[in-house]
């Protein structure tokens, strides 16, 4: 550090907190100020806050990882067709679909202004799961979509024997970026979602039905 102009530079490769106390002194009496900031590239992602494995074929998890000191951003990939993790920049969650059974693996790596750290690889094992997989609360229609996206519970044979009803609590639907275009409060077993609006593309609906919830990968086209 230049003691007259304060500037800092980088003499090193070293990666981390560094802290950065300056003595001023004028006056009676000498004070201190003290800056803690981060040097060189981020820390690699971390472990998931909340394992996702296992999952079943045509289901859709949210995967969580930390922040990580440095990280300003994370990248998420796949190399494989059959789970999407969007391909894109998220912070740190990112939701996974699964579309074939086996153990399939996606990528994150954290970036700052220096550059991108060591990526971490994480491992999914997918299942085929009985009633085709997912938690089956809802069923989505059409999908691919156009103009309107219908949401509506489904009851299974035990429920609708012993004459139990099950609602639509909430839901809401992510763009491939997941941000938040549209939001519904309406309780009801079956909504109709005006979607026209909507540009093309990969979006996640999440619908709340009770205390559970479910994630649907849709795709709006033309």
């Amino acid at each position: 550090i230049n003691p007259t102009s304060g500037l800092a530079t980088r003499v090193n490769n070293f990666n981390g907190q560094v802290t950065i106390t300056a003595t001023i002194i004028g006056g009676m009496c000498n004070s201190q100020s003290t800056l803690t900031v981060y040097v060189g590239v981020p820390a690699t992602p971390g472990q998931l806050l909340q394992p996702i494995s296992p999952m079943c074929v045509n289901q859709t998890k949210q995967a969580t990882i930390a922040v990580v000191p440095g990280a300003t951003s994370f990248t998420w990939w796949s190399n494989d067709p059959n789970l999407d993790v969007g391909n894109s920049d998220y912070w740190t969650s990112n939701l996974v679909t699964a579309y074939a059974a086996g153990t399939r693996y996606f990528t994150i790596k954290s970036k700052n202004s220096c550059g991108p750290s060591s990526t971490r690889q994480y491992g999914v094992g997918i299942t085929t799961c009985s009633g085709g997989g997912g938690n089956n609360l809802v069923a989505v229609s059409p999908n691919p979509a156009f103009s309107t996206l219908t949401v509506e519970v489904i009851l299974s044979s035990q429920t609708a024997e012993e004459g139990s009803s099950r609602t639509i609590d909430g839901l809401w639907l992510r763009n491939d970026q997941g941000n938040v275009v549209m939001l519904s409060n309406e309780t009801n077993t079956r909504i109709a979602l005006q979607i026209g609006s909507l540009a093309k593309g990969v979006y996640y609906l999440t619908i709340k039905v009770g205390e559970e919830t479910e994630i649907k990968r849709i795709v709006i086209d033309r």
